[in-house]
């Protein structure tokens, strides 16, 4: 097809061989057919070509005609302009027509595949039925109450970062500790360094008690289809034109095929599910096997982490699978407490005597036992501290653990940092009322 829109380059080229205007002429006429042959090797080099051949080609099939449609006028430049070489104003016509043409490549023709690819991702989108903003949501969150913190311990810790790299080595890892511990904190952050690298695609569900999806197993297929859409736009035809555009209805069998595609067609993608416990128990299980079922490509390609309490109706189901457990690293937990404490108390040290507020430092780390949650919470009611003598009643009635009782889900107190900070601020006042009794 392209050989039907070339001009007579044989007789051209010898024609005008000294003409440097004209060669620059026929240069663009090249560029053209590069531009083809630079996004058919692109389309080629697609893993998903060869499972979805049929819709990804409809799609390029628009921007090889566009490049032939290019051609073709090219063509009719060049023979215009052998024709009117000797003219004197030749040189004035020849530019506005090089302008015409590569206004209409540069603007129509990629605005209107962008615009198009647009449209097909939202409608695709729309048809998945998730609800995409609210994981963004919870993710901006976590990330926001860990702002104070570069990187995180955890990045550097060999099964994490064995678990992030390309190779087989821990394909599937189970990450489990104490409630408050820091594993929402530690998911937010493997997702935020993920995010950083181009050839690496996250894909998230962060768990919670307050979700109110049925079936969460379904609902957990449709979040990973629908982030990896949003993050490979150029798929959005064939789930399209295979699945939606012939009435089917996005059930979990119809969800596990589309994401099974979108799984084979990718070589990096690192799969995260946080709080799987704070999901109801019937749900576990089945969670659990659909990841467990997830592969790539090729080994090391597509990669699972679950976090989660290790609670018995788990950590039956992954005696075998490789784990980071939290308690192990109690010692390094430590450390980063003891740093995170100590940097969020320079403020009062400013503002009253060093001896108490380092009392006070004191205070929390022997009693945080390596929950970050429960320091959090009372770093956010100390930095609000007036008066000198808050601060030593602070020291004397801290409180030991969080109030379990009076809480709702540890989630939930992530989410609303006013609400937690009224909660616990309450705690406290009963716990220093009955200590006078």
């Amino acid at each position: 097809m392209i050989g039907e829109a070339m001009p007579r380059f044989d007789k051209l080229s010898a024609a005008f061989k000294n003409d440097k205007e004209f060669q620059q002429m026929m240069s663009i006429f090249y560029e053209d057919i590069l531009d083809f042959h630079r996004r058919a090797y692109k389309f080629f080099r697609q893993r998903a070509w060869k499972m979805i051949f049929d819709t990804l080609w409809k799609s390029f099939a628009l921007r090889f005609q566009a490049i032939l449609e290019s051609i073709r006028r090219h063509r009719d430049l060049i023979d215009q302009e052998a024709n009117t070489v000797n003219i004197v104003d030749a040189k004035a016509w020849r530019s506005e027509q090089f302008d015409q043409i590569r206004k209409w490549r540069a603007e129509d023709l990629d605005k209107a595949e962008r615009e198009r690819l647009v449209a097909q991702t939202k409608e695709a989108t729309a048809w998945l039925g998730a609800s995409e903003e609210q994981q963004d949501d919870i993710l901006a969150r976590f990330l926001r109450v860990s702002a104070d913190t570069v990187s995180h311990w955890a990045l550097e810790d060999p099964k994490i970062v064995s678990w992030l790299q390309k190779g087989h080595d821990h394909a599937f890892l189970w990450l489990n500790g104490k409630p408050g511990g820091g594993k929402s904190i530690i998911c937010s952050k493997i997702i935020e360094h993920i995010d950083k690298n181009p050839d690496i695609i996250a894909v998230y569900y962060f768990c919670n008690h307050y979700q109110t999806s049925q079936r969460r197993a379904n609902h957990i297929i449709r979040e990973f289809t629908t982030q990896l859409l949003v993050a490979t736009p150029g798929l959005a035809p064939y789930i399209l034109e295979t699945f939606a555009n012939n009435g089917q209805r996005p059930t979990k069998k119809t969800l596990g095929i589309i994401l099974e595609k979108l799984i084979m067609s990718l070589t990096g993608i690192r799969i995260i599910v946080d709080g799987l416990d704070e999901c109801p128990e019937s749900d576990q299980l089945e969670v659990i096997d659909d990841l467990l079922k997830i592969k790539g490509p090729t080994p090391g390609a597509c990669k699972v982490l679950l976090s989660s309490r290790n609670v018995r109706s788990i950590s039956k189901n992954l005696q075998t699978k490789p784990f980071f457990r939290l308690d192990d690293n109690s010692d390094i937990v430590k450390v980063a407490i003891a740093s995170f404490v100590h940097g969020r108390l320079e403020t009062l040290r400013e503002k009253f005597n060093i001896d108490i507020v380092d009392k006070l430092e004191s205070q929390i780390l022997d009693k945080a036992n390596g929950m970050f949650l429960w320091v959090r919470l009372v770093m956010f009611i100390v930095e609000d501290l007036h008066f000198e003598s808050d601060v030593q009643e602070a020291i004397e009635t801290l409180p030991q653990e969080l109030p379990s009782l009076y809480l709702p889900p540890l989630h939930v107190l992530t989410y609303d940092l006013a609400y937690f900070t009224q909660v616990m601020s309450g705690f406290w006042i009963v716990s220093v009322a009955m200590r006078n009794q």
